[in-house]
């Protein structure tokens, strides 16, 4: 169980896509289908002296802004922050709008494992804590949070490589094969 920031307490899903407690993550294979909007952290933040103490409010938990990270906006104008490299490894650069954003589409043939998750799979509990490489640091490691119906999303490439995606913004933002 997890012990968040906040005093809630909720079931674990590890980063091996394992869980601490009895479930089958069924992946099934999907390919995202909207455009993001991106910027380097350094151009949306100019004065990066104290960076690093800020946070980012995405969806699955807040997070300390990274200091070479790019700032993307999703479709529902949810935010995250990623690498550079892992950016540009999932989405070709289309647009530049007039205060700099990128707009980014989806490279084809870049698939995610994705697995939707139930109410029996969290034994009754209705959201859940995804033990991930990032999101908010608690005692060393990083988490993101989800609930029932939510997506657990996976890099087929990095199966340590997990992230949460809600699930209206999975349903119209990705396809399953």
């Amino acid at each position: 169980m997890l012990t968040t920031g906040t005093g809630e307490v909720l079931p674990i899903i590890n980063s091996d896509g394992g869980p601490k407690f009895d479930v089958d993550l069924q992946f099934k294979t999907a390919n995202k289908v909207k455009s993001i909007l991106a910027k380097h952290i350094k151009d949306v933040v100019s004065d990066t002296t104290i960076l690093t103490k800020m946070l980012l409010d995405t969806l699955e938990g807040t997070q300390a802004l990274a200091p070479d990270s790019m700032v993307c906006i999703g479709a529902a104008n949810d935010v995250w922050q990623q690498t550079r490299d892992k950016l540009l490894a999932k989405y070709d650069v289309t647009a530049i709008d007039n205060n700099g954003w990128l707009t980014c589409s989806p490279k084809p043939g870049v698939p995610v494992n994705a697995a939707q998750v139930t109410e029996e799979m969290l034994a009754g509990a209705y959201r859940f804590g995804l033990q991930a490489q990032w999101g908010e640091e608690i005692e060393g490691e990083y988490f993101q949070y989800g609930g029932v119906g939510d997506y657990i999303c996976q890099n087929p490439e990095d199966p340590d490589d997990l992230w949460i995606v809600r699930k209206g913004m999975f349903e119209s933002t990705y396809e399953f094969v």
